[in-house]
């Protein structure tokens, strides 16, 4: 009999509460993801959700007084081995790149929430598990998602 993998765990990191509360519902009610933290982005709550060890950190770019970019560094020496997805209002056109020479793994538009975040989620810690186990790897971007996606709904 085939073992049921894990949900993922997942912090999230949103100044905006009904932002945090939609992440929630939508990652439970996959049972893909299980949302162990959340934060505000201020010092002590970031360092509390880090403490969780998630497995993935959804990371917002625009959080109160400070960008989310400015953070990275912080959370990955709280939690070497969380995936740091950014997920934000912001484009990825003008947005992403930026994200990932940052250090995030994967940049999300706010926009997958509804309908992908999970899967995403899936998809791309495993190919994160597989950097950090030293394979060379490439994690799809936000314009390709989101081309993809756009194509699927027609």
């Amino acid at each position: 009999m085939d073992a049921v993998p894990r949900p993922l765990t997942v912090a999230i990191i949103d100044d905006e509460p009904h932002v945090r509360r939609l992440v929630r519902i939508a990652l439970d009610r996959t049972e893909l993801a299980t949302v162990v933290a959340e934060s505000d982005g201020r010092p002590a709550t970031l360092a509390a959700a880090c403490r969780m060890a998630p497995d993935v950190i959804l990371l917002d770019q625009n959080l109160e007084g400070i960008r989310g970019t400015a953070l990275i560094g912080e959370i990955t020496r709280h939690a070497p081995r969380a995936m740091i997805a950014m997920l934000t209002a912001l484009a990825a056109d003008s947005e992403e790149a930026a994200a990932l020479s940052a250090g995030a793994f994967v940049f999300y538009e706010k926009s997958v929430i509804a309908g992908v975040l999970a899967t995403c989620l899936i998809e791309d810690h495993r190919l994160f598990c597989a950097a950090l186990d030293g394979r060379e790897v490439h994690a799809p971007s936000a314009r390709s998602r989101r081309t993809l996606f756009s194509r699927d709904q027609v």
